[in-house]
């Protein structure tokens, strides 16, 4: 019978294997706090994904809808349209786009 390798077994196999689907997906981060936008670009960047990043939520909404990302990360609460209104928009268009909402 074959051994069935976990997760746990492997931990160095299974962060090259998550690298590798890392490679060109392109994550949107959208937030007005520089310090949050940095250390989660710092800590995706790593893991091999294109970052993309907006401060605010109209910047967002745009860039979302020219640059097609294939996950969006954005704050609440942001000047000029918050997270949530960018968000409602965005899924009459791109139903289909996965999204994270975070607060700080």
């Amino acid at each position: 019978m074959a051994e069935k390798t976990t997760k746990r077994e492997n931990p160095e196999e299974n962060e090259s294997q998550d690298d590798e689907r890392a490679a060109g997906k392109r994550i949107l981060l959208v937030d007005d706090d520089y310090e949050i936008i940095e250390s989660m670009r710092l800590t995706l960047e790593s893991r091999g994904y294109k970052i993309l990043i907006a401060r605010d939520g109209n910047q967002g909404l745009a860039m979302a809808e020219r640059e097609n990302p294939d996950l969006l990360i954005l704050d609440m609460m942001m000047p000029k349209r918050s997270g949530f209104l960018v968000l409602e928009k965005l899924l009459r268009t791109k139903p289909s786009l996965p999204a994270i909402m975070i607060t700080g």
